[in-house]
């Protein structure tokens, strides 16, 4: 059954486990092979479901951090929600941790071991990105959001999803994306992120260096976002 698959026993012993990387090798394989059998599509939609009850495991509480928003996003009192407004947010300054270009706004807390996972609603928005960000990245002005400038995400433009890998990588899906979660493990170098909805792959990162705190990270888009839809971090799982 597995013949076409170049790591077969690396596969079924990872089925085995329902290990993480289940959940990203079988997506990947899936992606990559269309003339898959009834059989496999049967044992992929067994293991997905349990994949991501895994992932879940890694569960974090992020809050957003105000004090790194963009001067035009609307944070919630409890800091799970951001959204997008077209005049600038009283009292807030232009200070050194804030974006100014970027809609973006990252979590108050950061990771720099183990592993951790969280989701993220984009649900109506369409001009969107998130992911991972390192501690001393660079807020000001236009930032190229890859890997090498310390950015892992995936986002939305409109009608194209892409991850900002070097070059871009844009991808289609069969409906679009309600909800993302992503997941993070530190020590090996991994950012992947999975449609949570339709419990699949969407897009990995891998044998990535870190060296300093990694920070959740939501943006829509540069400079304005006529969409008033907020992006929400989901604590509902």
């Amino acid at each position: 059954m597995f013949n076409s698959w170049r790591t077969p026993v690396i596969v079924i012993s990872v089925f085995v486990v329902l290990s993480v990387i289940a959940g990203i090798l079988i997506a990947v394989f899936y992606h990559k092979n269309k003339e898959f059998s009834l059989e496999h599509d049967q044992l992929l939609r067994t293991i997905l479901p349990k994949a991501l009850t895994y992932l879940r495991t890694y569960k974090v509480n992020v809050i957003l951090d105000a004090d790194t928003a963009h001067p035009h996003l609307i944070m919630s009192r409890g800091g799970k929600q951001v959204r997008y407004k077209n005049t600038q947010t009283k009292g807030v300054d232009g200070g050194k941790d804030r974006f100014d270009q970027y809609l973006g706004v990252v979590g108050k807390d950061g990771f720099s071991s183990g592993c951790f996972y969280f989701e993220v609603q984009v649900k109506g928005q369409t001009v969107w990105d998130l992911g991972v960000t390192r501690e001393s990245v660079n807020r000001k002005d236009w930032i190229s959001l890859r890997p090498e400038k310390g950015y892992w995400i995936v986002g939305q433009r409109h009608r194209e999803y892409r991850a900002r890998n070097s070059p871009d990588y844009s991808f289609s899906l069969n409906a679009n994306l309600q909800r993302v979660g992503v997941f993070v493990d530190y020590e090996k170098g991994l950012v992947s992120f999975n449609d949570v909805e339709s419990k699949s792959h969407i897009y990995s990162y891998t044998d990535q260096c870190f060296n300093e705190k990694l920070y959740p990270f939501v943006c829509l888009g540069f400079n304005r976002n006529t969409n008033s839809t907020p992006l929400i971090i989901c604590d509902d799982y």
